[in-house]
């Protein structure tokens, strides 16, 4: 019987199926015994030479190196992947400290525009405040000068009556009225003057404050 193999440049499995077929053909042959159309030359075909079992051998060396290799490139690059996870857990803690600075920072420049803004009012009223005592002032001064000019006049009108009265109780009588009059006016004058005394003085603690 004449078995004909495929190329014998195989994986090192299909060498080890074809080597187990050549020894239960082999075994066959022994056993029914040779046939005359069978030669030396057939049984050649069923050889495994040594040159093919290094061809394998070395096959199967460079695939485990390769395999070595390949599973040591996979072991570095999960290393890298672990790293890189490590520095992108990192990075995402300092952006949300970072925000949490922003918004602090935010916070606070929120709350300076806010008292700047406040300060400016109260400067304003400040000044409008001095305005209006500086008013009020003026008007009492003019007030306190038509006083003076009314009490002048009283005073004027006083000698005037003492000067043609004649009789004592008469004169008394006109003097107490006089002392009355001048002491009504002196009152009047007291009580304008108070309220401008008043204004300046909280005009001036209000300037003080909002320095």
């Amino acid at each position: 019987m004449l078995l004909i193999f495929p190329s014998l440049t195989k994986s090192f499995s299909q060498c080890t199926r074809i080597l187990q077929e050549f020894i239960i053909q082999t075994q066959e042959f022994n056993r029914r015994g040779p046939r005359p159309m069978e030669t030396a030359a057939t049984l050649q075909d069923y050889v495994i030479t040594p040159q093919l079992m290094t061809h394998h051998s070395q096959e199967t060396l460079g695939s485990r190196i390769s395999k070595a290799i390949l599973n040591g490139n996979i072991t570095i690059l999960d290393s890298k992947i672990e790293e890189h996870k490590l520095i992108e857990e990192n990075l995402t803690a300092e952006i949300s400290l970072q925000k949490d600075h922003i918004e602090a920072l935010e916070h606070n420049l929120t709350l300076k525009a806010q008292e700047l803004a406040s300060c400016e009012a109260l400067h304003l009223a400040s000044k409008q405040l001095q305005t209006a005592a500086e008013k009020q002032k003026q008007a009492c001064e003019t007030t306190k000068q038509y006083l003076q000019k009314q009490l002048t006049k009283c005073k004027d009108v006083d000698q005037h009556k003492h000067e043609y009265h004649v009789e004592l109780d008469d004169s008394g009588a006109q003097g107490i009225t006089t002392s009355s009059v001048t002491l009504a006016m002196i009152v009047c004058l007291s009580l304008l003057l108070v309220p401008c005394k008043c204004i300046l003085c909280l005009s001036e603690s209000y300037l003080e404050y909002s320095s």
